[in-house]
Order: structure tokens, then sequence, then C-alpha cells
């Protein structure tokens, strides 16, 4: 970082509101000469002023206020996990698109903290969502509330038989979203529907079906036996 340079703009030189974040504006100049932007942080730039992080929060607000920068936030849900920050005048000459006045190794271990926070946050957030099975009401109500078709009793008693492992023998996350695919399953025609209500559950389905052909087949061998005791009454053997 002490043999780099950075690109100092007449407009900031003259701007005497900004004479205490003047340094910090050239720095984030350098750091953002390779790519058009950087991901410095605020305990990145307080090492190398030697100031808190506080005050390089405070200045670079300031820098934003005063347009010389734009600020822009990548999160994870509401979790923010790196911080873009870009000039709004820029200018990269052909020796900095050569040699960028940052070093790689401080890019790199930018970037080794981000994925090291990312990963450390989903970890959190997975020992958080802790699964509860839910109740039979609790679904009944999920059901109406979302105007779905699903018989909640064989959807409980289905997970609950299973010890909530789903048919790839993976633990349930999310009851709801296991909710929500059996309503894929379900038959759109109303009259059907009824007929089929303790048949709701995809998976039994098909055992259902199987089982009212072997009956329409039994019922053909009935029918084919009436038929012979029906001939063979015409004759009587004397």
């Amino acid at each position: 970082m002490e043999n780099g340079y950075s690109i100092c703009f007449n407009e900031w030189a003259l701007d005497k509101e900004i004479k205490n974040e003047l340094g910090l504006l050239l720095i984030i100049s350098s750091l953002t000469a390779e790519k058009g932007y950087c991901y410095a942080s605020n305990q990145y730039l307080g090492e190398l002023f030697n100031e808190p992080e506080h005050t390089i929060s405070r200045k670079i607000k300031k820098l934003e206020a005063k347009g010389y920068i734009t600020i822009e936030y990548e999160k994870r849900g509401c979790e923010i996990t790196n911080r873009k920050i870009r000039l709004t005048k820029m200018v990269i000459d052909d020796y900095q698109k050569c040699g960028p006045t940052i070093t790689k190794n401080v890019e790199e271990n930018n970037i080794s903290n981000n994925i090291t926070s990312i990963k450390n946050i989903e970890k959190e957030n997975i020992k958080k969502k802790k699964f509860t099975p839910p109740t039979l009401e609790e679904v009944e109500t999920y059901i109406e509330e979302n105007n779905l078709t699903v018989n909640a009793k064989d959807f409980v008693d289905y997970f609950e038989a299973t010890g909530w492992v789903d048919a790839r023998g993976q633990k349930v996350v999310s009851w709801k979203g296991k909710l929500r695919t059996w309503q894929k399953f379900q038959p759109q025609n109303k009259t059907r529907q009824k007929s089929e209500s303790s048949t709701s559950n995809p998976f039994l389905k098909l055992m259902m079906e199987e089982e009212n052909d072997t009956k329409r087949d039994d019922g053909n061998i009935g029918d084919n036996k009436n038929i012979i005791s029906e001939v063979l009454s015409d004759y009587t053997i004397e």
C-alpha cells in the first residue's frame, strides 16, 4: 500500500469541508483503481489510519453525503455481508490498469474474511432453525388460511409415522413447504376431491388405484360365476 498512489481531483483538494476526510478519500481512490469499487471495511481502513472504526464510519458517511462516493450494501436476507464503495468521479490511467495500487494479498484477505463471515452466519442460522412438528390444529388453520385442499389428518399422520422425514430420507425443515407440495397433487375436480378426501396423501394414491383395480377384477369374476350358475340351472340332472 505504501508503494501505491492515488489520483486527487482539484475539487477534492479545494474542498475545505473535507480536510479531515481527504486522506481517506485518496485511499479509497487507490483501492478502487482496478475494478472501480472496493470492499474495504471500517476495520481495515481504521488500521491504515490508526483510527477507531466509528471515526472511519463517520468520515465515510460525510464523503457519501458530499457526493464523492456511493455505497452499495450486499445483503443475505436481513444481514449485511459486504459494503461496496465506489467513487462518483473516476479516472483510471494505463498504469493503474496494468498495476493496481492495491496489492492482491489485501484483496484476497478481504474476500477470505467475507467468505468466512458468510459461512459463520449460515451456521448460526441453521442452529437457530430447530424444527418443531406442528399440531393437527396448526395444520388445519394453515390450510384454511391459504385455501388449500389437503387433508390435514392424512398429512400429520403420514409424517408422524415417518418421524418427519420426507420421501428422500431428509428431515423436514419446513412443514408448511411440504404442505404446499402436497397441494400440487390435489385433484382439481371438486366432486372427485370429495370422493378422494381420504386419499389426499399423494404417496397413497397409487396404492388405492391398484386396490380399485383389484376390486374391479374381483367383481368381474363374481359376475362370471353368476352367469355360469344361471346356465347350469337350466339343466337338471335326472
